[in-house]
């Protein structure tokens, strides 16, 4: 039977997917953060509230339930920017 013992959080996910991956990269002194002078590639998402979207946000959430979900449950439809190389590119 499948456990959840060595399951991902959406923390670790959101890590791995930024510093972490820059660091296993051995590309951490040029992207993985949002300092002053890195590289900057980017999607701004929204978790307004939608009807029919994939995130449902409710008065109670905090922010850190509204980020995971994003994490988990967002797609194409959260996201409201596009950045890369620190240019604006597009805005679905």
């Amino acid at each position: 039977m499948p456990t959840t013992q060595n399951a991902m959080d959406y923390r670790h996910a959101f890590y791995l997917a930024t510093l972490g991956g820059a660091e296993a990269l051995g590309l951490q002194d040029r992207i993985g953060t949002l300092a002053v002078g890195m590289e900057f590639d980017a999607l701004v998402l929204s978790a307004a509230k939608e009807r029919n979207g994939p995130v449902q946000i409710f008065d109670s959430d905090s922010l850190a339930d509204i980020f995971q979900k994003l994490c988990v449950l967002g797609d194409d439809r959260n996201v409201k920017h596009v950045f890369v190389q620190g240019r604006h590119v597009k805005t679905p």
